[in-house]
């Protein structure tokens, strides 16, 4: 009782705080909740009333009402238009829709009448169709079909509404709650098909329960007694009717036809119909219509208030510490928090009810970052509460994001940051950090994901393509290319389409293809300068928007209508939601977010932006809906495709198309890299993250498969161990790996420094490169020069912190000089850093290289007007800086050039490609490659032949590292490794290579530190397997896993110690440890003939052979012989023969032994695991010796049966089989090395049954002689 005043109280408290207007007192009020009767609300001259009439189980069946309708209470004249209403009998309370105010409306009665009008909730639509009332949790339920979605709130918690259900809805209608059950229904009114629905309380489980066959729903009530819903349906002609369904979904029946009817309800098998001059009554069971009463104003709900159909149950929510919404859930409670502020709520409540922050609803990109409203935004209209609408901004960003999209599936936000040029995504989970996806841009216009394969697409205005990329941004493709200024894009992902829409402001069109590239054409004639697209999914319609104007269209193109315009306006942006338009207009002055309504002509229904004192943001560049409504939710045609492509898969319309980067060869779906051959160049491509290796004479580009790479810079190559170097502004480090991409590490790592160039010294085995600090508070002593020994890993640096602006790097190996750019000037010293000197000063420089008798280096000139491209002069002089040329003028910026025995190689800043010239004639340029395929290229090396390199430190016994001078080779032993760093840091997501047991990392050893992101296949040992993925990924400093590899087959012991019994052929994996085993082996025995077995012996003549046992090709043990009609079978061959088998003489005769001691039957053997002969038809037990004829740790034979191991069987009016060979060998091995064994079977056909052959290996300190009793049949004891 102490509960229920409190609680009494704070509702009481709730209501004065959100009370809107009390009504005069009504009599009948005050008695309203005492006994059963009729609600309707009923508009008479402007005014909402709330009629009321009692009723009776046989109603129905009397001439008259017992009472009249009153009302009970009503609106303010002209302020509501109440629309739906429900009841909880047990607080006395009504809930109504209000379109008008936009509210969902509490009505509470006193005892006097006073009927009390509160707010609950305000921002619903004007298309609310349905309400109820869970009474057990007092959650009010309403279906919203503007957004798609049904909606909670608690009457404790008012205006903290909750999404419960946001998924399969088109147009949800009615609704009724059944808390005994804890189920919901809804009716759902989509053209295509309408249907009947159920979910949990707490929205799960949902599923379709009938479909209604075009007939639109109008209504739903229940009777909870007979657990059955009954539904008021419309078909096409306006026939209406009521059905009931089993609320198990089973049994639809059709009970009733009506008219003009706007709602029902029932009551003791009683069904109350509501149209629009009556109220009638029908009994369900007799079929029979009944009373009617007359309405005088226009109804639009009805209901029936009866507490017995309400019983009390106790809140489950009670005793819960959701401090969100609390709703019931198969008789659990179910917590949604997304209404409340998190950060005020304790840290256990939050792990415990809330769950992870995940966002749904509009995105819109701003000037300084990512920001969302209130979902139902567009329904409020005070100016106090726009101020609360505020946009809250999810990402922050110091450059303006002007393009965005999301894949819901994913959970991932795209978005470009035009200052820095970076395509970036980041998921929607609260403290998700940015990624980037691509530097590789140069003006993102707009971005399009495709939601079934979660490709993403976007067009670049500048450099005129569409390109495509993974889901993380891997495997760009350049899907169009030479367009004229791409702007809008969309993606229409829906099987029979997948289609890419997309306008070019240049040609003022719109254009379409498949989302693989093919089948490009116009849809739209020229003139529309379109800079936003949306793709209705539902109906296969376009959205489209210029800087003025809305327009739709189909997506052929055709009905191109305008649907809405406004002046003056500044439209970039544009996004369906549900059943709205959403236009950003990115106008600084008078900029915002314009709403308008599909269903009204283009009419303006709400607008967001700078003319509120709350939004003086300007430049609202894009929006988008992240909502699972947005995006259709199958699975892709490339996860059904039984092939796979290697890198990009792409949909199409009969079936998925694969693509592949820059640098490969598509091959089906495999993309591969064919080495070019010397001469070839290398290139890194530093927006790309790529690099390449480019044939010199074919000029084609291929890609050198490096991960994780995100800003190359610099790079170099090794001739003698076929490696190639590069550094990476954003990882702060310097990388190798082969031109395969195999073995790539990490060897340098200094996150205080970037390095801007890199020389090799092939011969001396030194790597040079140059640094710049990161820090700007070295501004005056920024840069140093260091070298590192690419064999021992050890480091010298040569000048620290002495240079100020150093950029290009150049090497004289044979003299023992370096060159390097200093300010702008060009500076040599000893590779040591004695001597440095000036020796070309006034140039302004950065990039220098020595070839042949020269030195070549450039000189940037600026520009004569600030739009004038920059010059760049390539000039030539002798090693000391004497007689200076200029070799070539060249228009643009030369980020880098490199030089050969006959050409000049430079990168073009213009065409984004390589353009060359003979040094001989530099007037004479060509293009390298392709022109408009990279992005921003920064370095480029030339390897012209392959040559020797001499290294003269071969001849020192140098502990430190070995350089260079003019005098000579020297040994610098002051190594200074430390202060280079450590290639390791798990800070930076580095990761080292792990050891596999009984495997390796494919194409990397174990030690090598590789980045983040790093990904390869683990591969077992042969006659290994793993029981998990052979996949593993550096992620943040940790492997994703570290897989096992387990022994195909098992053994006894240890890899020390131990052996190996083989009775079946199989293999013996030698690993480390067993490189040296002792092999003993037997064969099989022999098969005795059989006189009776006419079919098989006439044919072959005699019996089976026994099979051959062999180790690999080191050791062989051969089996014996079958025996014939008069002659015993011959003993298998080995280190120690088995025993020849009986003649036929009519008498007992007996098979070979194995590895028979000395000629004779029945000789005994005394080698282990030997088995006797096997004794014929003819002998007796008289006949049988009781002496032991098998060797140590060998089987007896038995009348039928010959002995364990290579026994011969006994015959049958023929002669007997041989025993099979014993070898016995120390055998050296080679570790992971894979060695078939083969075990000798038993001869067959045979009178008795032969014993089969056995292969046993041991090693370590294991002795058979020890265990002949104990290893065939169980392991050793000393295990």
């Amino acid at each position: 009782m102490a509960y229920i005043k409190i609680f009494t109280c704070f509702r009481t408290i709730l209501v004065f705080l959100h009370v809107i207007y009390v009504s005069s007192g009504y009599p009948r009020a005050a008695r309203l909740f005492d006994s059963p009767g009729v609600l309707w609300l009923e508009n008479l001259e402007g005014e909402m009333c709330f009629r009321h009439v009692p009723i009776t189980t046989n109603t129905w069946a009397l001439s008259a009402f017992p009472e009249q309708p009153v009302t009970v209470a009503k609106g303010r004249h002209g302020a509501h238009n109440f629309t739906h209403m429900h009841v909880d009998s047990d607080n006395q309370t009504l809930v109504t829709t209000d379109p008008r105010t936009k509210t969902i409306i509490a009505v509470t009665f006193s005892e006097m009448g006073l009927s009390t009008f509160w707010t609950l909730y305000e921002g619903i639509s004007h298309r609310v169709n349905g309400i109820a009332v869970d009474w057990t949790t007092d959650v009010v339920y309403w279906t919203d079909a503007a957004y798609d979605v049904i909606l909670g709130v608690s009457m404790e918690k008012p205006n903290m509404a909750e999404v419960i259900v946001d998924t399969e809805l088109d147009e949800p209608f009615s609704i009724v709650v059944y808390p005994q059950k804890g189920y919901m229904y809804w009716t759902d009114a989509d053209v295509q098909r309408p249907r009947l629905m159920q979910a949990t309380l707490g929205g799960r489980h949902i599923k379709t329960m009938v479909y209604l066959h075009r007939r639109r729903p109008l209504a739903l009530t229940i009777d909870y007694s007979t657990e059955r819903l009954y539904i008021l349906c419309e078909d096409a002609t306006g026939q209406q009717a009521v059905t009931f369904v089993e609320t198990d979904g089973r049994l639809e029946q059709t009970i009733t036809e009506t008219t003009n009817a706007v709602g029902i309800a029932v009551y003791e098998r009683q069904l109350v119909i509501m149209s629009a001059d009556s109220l009638e009554l029908f009994h369900v069971e007799r079929k029979k219509k009944g009373l009617r009463l007359p309405v005088k104003g226009t109804p639009s709900s009805v209901l029936v208030l009866d507490s017995a159909r309400q019983p009390y149950r106790s809140n489950i929510c009670q005793t819960s510490r959701c401090p969100g919404l609390c709703t019931r859930t198969n008789f659990t409670d179910q917590c949604f928090c997304n209404a409340i502020e998190k950060e005020r709520v304790n840290y256990v409540i939050k792990e415990n009810f809330c769950g992870a922050d995940i966002f749904n609803g509009l995105l819109f990109a701003k000037g300084d970052g990512i920001y969302t409203v209130k979902t139902n935004f567009m329904e409020y209209k005070s100016r106090e509460l726009w101020r609360q609408l505020a946009p809250k901004r999810l990402v922050h960003s110091y450059h303006k994001i002007k393009a965005l999209a999301s894949n819901v599936r994913q959970m991932r936000i795209y978005f470009y940051e035009s200052g820095a040029k970076i395509l970036k995504s980041v998921r929607t989970e609260s403290a998700s950090v940015p990624e980037t996806i691509s530097l590789a841009v140069g003006e993102i216009a707009a971005i399009a994901v495709d939601a079934y394969t979660g490709n993403v697409y976007w067009t670049d205005a500048a450099y005129g393509h569409i390109m495509v990329a993974s889901e993380d941004g891997a495997f760009q493709h350049m899907l169009h290319s030479d367009l004229n200024r791409p702007w809008a894009l969309a993606v229409h992902p829906k099987r029979r389409y997948r289609m890419l829409f997309w306008s070019e402001l240049n040609s003022a069109a719109v254009y379409r293809s498949y989302l693989d590239g093919s089948e490009k054409s116009a849809i739209s004639s020229p003139g529309y300068h379109i800079l936003g697209i949306a793709v209705d999914y539902k109906f296969n319609v376009l959205y489209l928007c210029d800087s003025v104007r809305v327009y739709t269209s189909e997506l052929d193109g055709s009905n191109f209508t305008t649907v809405y315009a406004r002046r003056p306006r500044a439209f970039t942006g544009i996004a369906l939601f549900h059943d709205y338009v959403v236009v950003t207009d990115s106008h600084f002055q008078s900029g915002g977010v314009h709403v308008f309504d599909r269903g009204q002509d283009g009419r303006q229904f709400q607008f967001m932006g700078s003319r509120y004192s709350g939004y003086r943001y300007g430049y609202w560049y894009d929006v988008t809906y992240h909502h699972v409504s947005a995006q259709p939710n199958r699975r892709s045609v490339c996860e059904m495709s039984k092939d796979r492509c290697d890198q990009l898969c792409l949909s199409a319309p009969v079936k998925p198309t694969c693509a592949c980067s820059l640098g490969y060869v598509r091959d089906g779906t495999h993309c591969n890299i064919s080495q070019p051959y010397v001469p070839f160049l290398m290139l890194v491509d530093q927006r790309n993250g790529a690099l390449f290796q480019i044939n010199a004479v074919q000029m084609t580009y291929v890609r050198i498969p490096v991960q994780g790479v995100q800003q190359p810079f610099a790079l170099t190559y090794d001739p003698v161990e076929q490696m190639v170097y590069w550094s990476d502004l954003e990882g702060s480090t310097i990388s190798r790996s082969r031109l395969d991409g195999s073995q790539q590490e990490i060897i340098v790592h200094d996150p205080d420094t970037y390095v801007t160039d890199l020389e090799l010294d092939p011969g001396s085995r030194g790597l040079y490169y140059v640094t710049r600090a990161r820090d700007n508070v070295h501004r005056f002593t920024i840069g140093g020069l260091h070298v590192y020994h690419v064999d021992t890993g050890r480091g010298l640096t040569i000048l620290d912190k002495s240079l100020h602006d150093p950029r290009g790097l150049g090497l004289d190996s044979e003299n023992g000089h370096v060159y390097f750019t200093e300010q702008g000037d060009i500076w040599r010293m000893d590779s040591n850093g004695s001597d440095p000197r000036c020796i070309v000063r006034g140039v302004t420089s950065h990039g220098v290289t020595k070839a042949g008798e020269y030195v070549y280096f450039l000189n940037l000139t600026e520009a004569e007007y600030p739009y004038n491209e920059a010059v760049t002069e390539v000039l030539q002089s002798d090693v000391d800086g004497e007689n200076v040329t200029v070799l070539m003028t060249l228009t643009g910026l030369v980020t880098s050039f490199t030089v050969d025995s006959h050409f000049i190689y430079w990168t073009n800043s213009t065409n984004r490609g390589i353009q060359r010239a003979r040094i001989s004639s530099p007037g004479t340029i060509i293009d390298v490659g392709p022109a408009r395929q990279l992005f921003q290229p920064a370095d480029i090396f030339a390897n012209n032949v392959a040559r020797m390199y001499d290294n003269p430190c071969s001849r020192l016994s140098c502990q430190g590292i070995c350089l260079r001078t003019p005098s000579g080779p020297i040994c610098e032993e002051r190594v200074t490794m430390d202060t280079l760093g450590h290639a390791l840091d798990t800070d930076a997501g580095h990761c080292r290579i792990p050891t596999i047991e009984n495997g390796d990392v494919v194409g990397n050893s174990h030690g090598h530190v590789v980045p983040n992101g790093f990904t390869s296949h683990v591969e077992c040992y042969p006659a290994h397997h793993m029981m998990t993925n052979d996949v593993i990924t550096c992620r943040d400093g940790e492997w994703s896993r570290i897989p096992k590899c387990i022994l195909d087959y098992t053994f006894c012991g240890t890899k020390q110690t131990g052996y190996k019994v083989y009775r079946d052929t199989g293999t013996y994996f030698v690993y480390p440890e067993t490189t040296k085993v002792e092999v003993l082996l037997i064969g099989g025995g022999g098969g005795g003939y059989d006189v009776t077995n006419h079919r098989v012996m006439n044919v072959t003549g005699k019996a089976g052979d026994g099979g051959n046992s062999s180790f690999g090709g080191y050791l062989h043990a051969y089996g014996g012989k079958g025996g014939s009609a008069t002659h015993g079978g011959r003993g298998g061959f080995g280190h120690a023969n088995g025993g020849d088998g009986s003649d036929y003489t009519g008498s007992c005769g007996v098979g070979g032994t194995a590895g028979q001691a000395q000629p004779g039957p029945r000789s005994i053997s005394l080698e282990p695991f030997t088995g006797s002969g096997a004794y014929s038809y003819e002998c007796t037990a008289s006949d049988v010796t009781r002496e032991r004829l098998a060797g140590p740790g060998g089987v007896e034979s038995t009348m039928s049966f010959a002995g364990m191991f290579g026994g011969g069987a006994g015959g049958r009016h023929g002669g007997s089989g041989g025993g099979g060979g014993f070898s016995r060998l120390m055998v050296p091995l080679e570790e992971k090395q894979l060695v078939p064994v083969v075990v000798g079977q038993a001869g067959f056909p045979s009178y008795g049954e032969a014993a089969p052959g056995v292969v046993i290996v041991a090693w370590g300190n294991f002795q058979v002689e020890d265990y002949v009793n104990d290893v065939i049949n169980s392991c050793s004891p000393f295990i």
